[in-house]
């Protein structure tokens, strides 16, 4: 039996178990043998003890409901959607090696990150050993090196890139450096007490993106045309998102969060599709880059 097949299977029981409250045995091996991966009762027991040994993802059988149910919370999502990403990107693997002639069925993102991920590793390493790390980098519009001196809390992806995310020696303020900009690193024999005050995951959840001068946020509101929103309402731009308003023509949204330079390009990139309503020094800054932008042509 292929580690690929036994990884699918892990991943489409945690995918019944989502889609279906309290499935049964039974309808999980149907649910399997649907998917055309064969199964049988005690190879689904045999994965769900691996799922929990590997992934530490706790499948439990509620005997009230006569079903399987997960757990749920923050840490259990992440794990979840780890394995099911390590389970496709081994699909598209597994295909590439078995159909070379077929390379182009795979389509990447051309602008897909991999620089600077060879320091993943030492970073969990310090992060987990609340070690300090020392590293030199440099900025896309500075000719010169620098060397930091830091305490790592996390790593955060946007768009493709990784981030480091740490404070430093004389500040309480969380920092991002880019992994591609990181040009060597190493851990410190010296230890650092994280500051319990410092929640990096609402941090993040306050806004969209990676950077931000301060942590105020802003009520916002955006009027798409009709047609944009329907994708708007599928892929919301921040949870915070609400339908505030609707007519014939357009869907008016809200939110609160800070107000960055992320979100503004974000804004941005739906051309005439969006219009800012508030705050109102959004809307003057938006005409002013839109007037400037014009000015290119």
């Amino acid at each position: 039996m292929s580690a690929i097949a036994k990884l699918t299977r892990c991943a489409l029981i945690i995918e019944k178990i989502q889609q279906t409250k309290y499935p049964s045995m039974q309808a999980i091996v149907s649910f399997l043998r649907k998917m055309d991966a064969e199964a049988s009762e005690r190879t689904v027991q045999r994965d769900i003890e691996q799922i929990r040994t590997d992934s530490q993802i706790f499948i439990e059988y509620d005997r009230f409901h006569r079903g399987y149910y997960i757990e749920d919370s923050p840490i259990v999502q992440k794990r979840i959607r780890l394995l099911q990403a390590h389970s496709m990107s081994t699909h598209f693997l597994q295909f590439l090696n078995e159909n070379p002639k077929h390379s182009d069925a795979v389509l990447l993102n051309d602008e897909l990150q991999v620089k600077g991920l060879e320091f993943v590793e030492p970073i969990l390493s310090a992060i987990k050993d609340s070690r300090q790390l020392e590293f030199t980098y440099k900025k896309f519009y500075d000719e010169q090196q620098k060397r930091y001196v830091v305490q790592p809390y996390a790593i955060k992806e946007f768009r493709n890139r990784w981030y480091l995310v740490c404070t430093g020696k004389s500040t309480e303020k969380l920092l991002k450096f880019g992994l591609d900009r990181i040009l060597s690193l190493q851990i410190q024999a010296q230890k650092f007490v994280k500051n319990k005050k410092l929640d990096v995951r609402e941090h993040f959840s306050k806004m969209v993106g990676v950077h931000s001068e301060n942590e105020n946020r802003e009520k916002v509101q955006l009027q798409f045309t009709d047609s944009q929103a329907k994708y708007i309402e599928t892929l919301p731009l921040h949870w915070s998102q609400e339908v505030h308003s609707k007519t014939e023509s357009h869907v008016v949204f809200s939110y609160f969060l800070i107000v960055n330079y992320e979100w503004i390009q974000q804004i941005l990139s739906y051309g005439d599709q969006v219009k800012v309503l508030q705050p109102k020094w959004l809307v003057i800054e938006h005409k002013n880059i839109l007037k400037q932008t014009l000015k290119q042509y």
